[in-house]
């Protein structure tokens, strides 16, 4: 058997058996699962380009591309991790950054879905006088010795999508930091500690952003639950969420494994395994090791996740709601290139940052009357959204 593979490897790629590393394993394992990612995902796309036609068919392409830009991206890192160059580091940057932008769009699924943040905040605080006074909404532990509480209705919604928002900008500025650290390494102008100590900043940043983003994503989940339409909410913030763990707080673990010296006696149980198989047992450095294995393992989680998403945003999912959600959110049909133009187009981000802000001017009073007298800010602001 390994006389065969090693004339298919010969025959095919122009190497020999005894030349493959567990590294080149496991970058063949990866371009699989990644490929496989990418044709599922891509597909469940197409199908949401051809039938979707509602308002929300913009921001779930938008969450659906999640895979696709992962899977393509961890593979790639894969690939290039043994690099001088250390591509791999901006590559993971550009890859955290529509993580970020996949956050935001399941924020403006949602939004769409409930008739705009006005009109949210008009049931939220319609709820808030039906169930009396509270003490209002914290972060949990320990996000909440930091954090004032929050009143139910306006301030809440609107603490809470901001503090949604934030983790937009901040890995904006996290792939600016890292960018410039990269070239400055490249240009040899930092010493190695000083060069460790800088990269560090930006991760720490990034990494109260992210909780900080998380924490107020499950308020808002929370919050909402019983007031957005029968959507399938759960299983949605369920898949956007599950990326944004993954991605953050699998490579936590892989550092603390590899800095209590877990990673030993799995290398040793692999070169052994490698050794009796005829296989180079050569290793990338502990660095490399850390990153590479990572990416390895995105690569099979985001083929796990385009399998969730085809039940968690179904291309027909229309037909599913109710019928005033159906009216609030049907659009009409356009050209094929306009529909992959808009959802290219992310200057729609800035407008929900704009209407989130606009949160800041209503108050109980607007909706004292009902939600239907002459005055009221939130009924004459709650238009559906047309994003």
């Amino acid at each position: 058997r390994q006389g065969l593979a090693s004339r298919v490897l010969t025959a095919m790629f122009h190497t020999t058996w005894d030349l493959i590393t567990p590294e080149n394993i496991a970058q063949a394992l990866g371009a699989l699962a990644a490929f496989l990612a990418m044709v599922i995902s891509l597909t469940h796309m197409a199908r949401h380009w051809r039938y979707n036609k509602t308002k929300i068919r913009k921001s779930t392409v938008r969450l659906l591309f999640v895979v696709p830009i992962f899977a393509l991206d961890c593979w790639v890192c894969l690939m290039l991790e043994a690099s001088r160059y250390e591509w791999a580091v901006l590559l993971t940057g550009i890859r955290e950054v529509y993580e970020a932008i996949a956050l935001v769009s399941f924020l403006e699924l949602v939004l769409t879905i409930s008739g705009g943040t006005r009109h949210l905040s008009e049931l939220m605080l319609r709820r808030a006088e039906e169930e009396g006074p509270t003490g209002g909404t914290k972060h949990p532990w320990p996000l909440r010795l930091v954090t004032a509480r929050y009143k139910a209705g306006p301030e809440l919604l609107r603490m809470m999508l901001l503090g949604i928002f934030q983790y937009v900008f901040v890995c904006l500025l996290y792939m600016f930091l890292i960018t410039c650290v990269w070239t400055m390494d490249r240009l040899q102008l930092l010493s190695p500690q000083v060069s460790l100590v800088v990269k560090a900043l930006p991760i720490l940043m990034k990494a109260v952003s992210c909780a900080f983003a998380l924490s107020c994503l499950l308020l808002f989940a929370h919050d909402v639950k019983d007031l957005v339409p029968s959507c399938g909410l759960a299983g949605k913030f369920l898949s956007i969420k599950g990326i944004v763990f993954f991605t953050f707080w699998q490579s936590f673990v892989i550092r603390l494994a590899q800095r209590t010296g877990q990673f030993g006696a799995v290398q040793q149980a692999l070169t052994k395994k490698a050794l009796k198989h005829g296989i180079d047992a050569e290793w990338w450095d502990d660095a490399e090791l850390r990153c590479g294995l990572n990416d390895f393992l995105l690569c099979f989680e985001v083929l796990f996740f385009s399998v969730l998403h085809l039940y968690a945003y179904p291309a027909r999912e229309i037909e599913r709601m109710p019928e005033e959600v159906q009216a609030r959110i049907k659009l009409q049909e356009c050209p094929g290139i306009d529909r992959i133009m808009s959802t290219v187009n992310l200057m729609n981000l800035g407008r929900l940052k704009r209407e989130i802000l606009s949160l800041a001017d209503v108050s109980p009073t607007d909706s004292s009357d009902g939600g239907g007298g002459k005055g009221s800010t939130l009924v004459a602001a709650a238009e559906p959204l047309i994003w």
